[in-house]
């Protein structure tokens, strides 16, 4: 397990390269090791991951405790932002949604942390899953240490208010704003929640991600990389007749949407995020 210092990847064409994210067609390198993806777009010119993977594959511990976790793979995306994998038990996976609140925990002699998490993907026929989480107080030597037994404290919670209606919208525009953890939500809110019901989407994230961004668009999102002045953006919104509105991020975030959405006339149904 590596924590993930720049783009695209640092592990690549290393030791420990293929990682967990090609066994989950999540690779940030080979196109082929994608979802839904059958030919190669890549530029990299070292030895071929799809290459290593076909020759070595990745092992993916069992685990047996109910609310045990392995930490698989760490991406540091921002200064206090992380991707994190880990594998669960079968039964416990069976508890977990996409967008749920959760708590990760994890406890090495005297020292531990117990920071809110939202999940992103469930890979069940890896049991696997990924989760999102913005903190500050994470520790990078905690996170990588052999040492640290992780688990998962469930709360029964979605991390989006709103979600229940926002999920039920067919056939509509939607406009999601995101920053920050938020930005990790938004390819599991759209895949899980609003993709195949014919709406059309887009999201505004100021400076996404490489991983992100591709995610997004392969869903079939329009992504609009702008600044954090959102009046426009609800103006042409307000014009083109949105149906819902979903910000993602901070409550900061929260009120500069709202205060653009009242500055435009619009009164949209707001879905938003709900973190501690």
């Amino acid at each position: 397990m590596q924590v993930l210092k720049t783009e695209p990847c640092d592990v690549c064409n290393s030791e420990i390269c293929p990682c967990i994210l090609a066994t989950l067609q999540e690779c940030m390198i080979c196109s082929h090791l994608q979802a839904n993806k059958e030919l190669c777009d890549c530029d990299w010119q070292k030895v071929c991951v799809y290459l290593n993977y076909l020759h070595n594959g990745t092992i993916i511990p069992k685990v047996s405790t109910m609310t045990g976790a392995v930490l698989l793979r760490c991406l540091k995306l921002r200064e206090d932002t992380f991707l994190l994998y880990l594998a669960v038990s079968p039964e416990f996976l069976d508890k977990l949604s996409s967008l749920d609140k959760v708590y990760f925990c994890s406890s090495i002699s005297a020292k531990s942390y117990r920071v809110s998490a939202v999940i992103l993907q469930k890979y069940p026929a890896h049991q696997v899953v990924s989760l999102g989480i913005k903190t500050s107080l994470l520790d990078e030597r905690l996170l990588t240490s052999k040492h640290l037994n992780y688990y998962l404290e469930t709360t029964g919670r979605t991390t989006v208010l709103g979600l229940a209606p926002l999920a039920k919208t067919s056939n509509g525009k939607i406009l999601i704003i995101a920053e920050g953890l938020g930005e990790l939500m938004v390819p599991a809110l759209v895949q899980n929640f609003l993709a195949g019901k014919g709406n059309e989407i887009d999201v505004v994230i100021a400076e996404p991600q490489t991983v992100l961004k591709r995610k997004v668009l392969d869903l079939g999102a329009q992504l609009n990389c702008i600044g954090t002045d959102f009046t426009a953006i609800f103006s042409s919104a307000a014009a083109r007749g949105i149906n819902y509105c979903c910000s993602l991020g901070s409550v900061d975030l929260h009120k500069r949407v709202a205060q653009a959405m009242f500055r435009s006339n619009l009164s949209t149904p707001l879905a938003v995020t709900l973190f501690d």
